[in-house]
């Protein structure tokens, strides 16, 4: 667990260097596609954090 999420840090921050590197060849500015850029990061961290599969019964009326 430990190692898929150290893992998913480094290649999110070799993903925001290597993007940061291109958008800046091409004279486009952090403010533009920062957003996204953080947007998908944090996606990419709850993917590599969060359960596979449901732990509970929350949401299911069986459960109550």
């Amino acid at each position: 667990m430990i190692s898929q999420i150290l893992y998913t840090i480094f290649w999110s921050a070799l993903f925001i260097y290597v993007t940061g590197i291109a958008f800046s060849f091409f004279g486009i500015g952090f403010e533009i596609y920062g957003n996204y850029m953080l947007w998908l990061v944090a996606l990419i961290l709850f993917w590599s954090i969060l359960p596979t599969e449901a732990t509970g019964n929350i949401f299911n009326r069986a459960g109550l």
